[in-house]
């Protein structure tokens, strides 16, 4: 036992002296989320090559440049467990349209491995992502102000979902801070 915290005490240190847009999420187990970003230089460097190959870049390859220069290990299970969502949620749907999955699958042209593979790439994306903009808003120290959230609160059109909103706090605080750095990247 003391040996088994002595060596995550040594892990700890060792994730200290990593670079200020690196981080660790540590999950069920010994499974983490390892998310390692070099620096605000190296986002800026992104978006100026992309500019100067294309012009002004679409925001959407902004962001897959960010993904792609970071480093991200996300343990399988979140993945599948992002993947059956999906493929939930698809089937929700599907059955709200008052088709079969037999029926969607025809129409789309792709086999039930070909949906899950696709969903496991967006899954990967999905969660890197969130990731990588949890980590550059810590080290920004992009906040949102409880104003903020209630002015998101306000602006809800129906008493239902102010009420929703208002159960969520913590939830919109999240998605809000997302936007201010999906901002902060526009902006650099």
């Amino acid at each position: 036992m003391v040996n088994e915290d002595s060596s995550q005490i040594a892990e700890q240190e060792s994730w200290n002296s990593k670079s200020k847009y690196e981080q660790t999420y540590r999950g069920v187990g010994t499974s983490c989320i390892l998310v390692d970003f070099e620096s605000k230089d190296k986002i800026q460097g992104v978006e100026t090559n992309l500019r100067s190959d294309l012009g002004k870049p679409k925001f959407e390859e902004i962001m897959q440049a960010v993904i792609g220069s970071a480093t991200v290990k996300i343990p399988k299970v979140l993945i599948e467990q992002e993947v059956d969502r999906l493929l939930s949620q698809t089937l929700d749907e599907i059955k709200r349209l008052g088709l079969t999955l037999d029926q969607y699958l025809a129409s789309t042209g792709k086999t039930p491995e070909q949906l899950r593979v696709e969903y496991a790439q967006k899954s990967e994306n999905d969660i890197k992502l969130e990731f990588v903009l949890q980590k550059i808003s810590e080290a920004e120290k992009i906040t949102v102000e409880e104003k903020e959230v209630d002015e998101a609160i306000q602006k809800a059109k129906d008493p239902k979902e102010k009420e929703n909103l208002t159960q969520n706090r913590y939830m919109l605080t999240n998605i809000l801070r997302q936007q201010k750095t999906l901002d902060f990247l526009r902006n650099l």
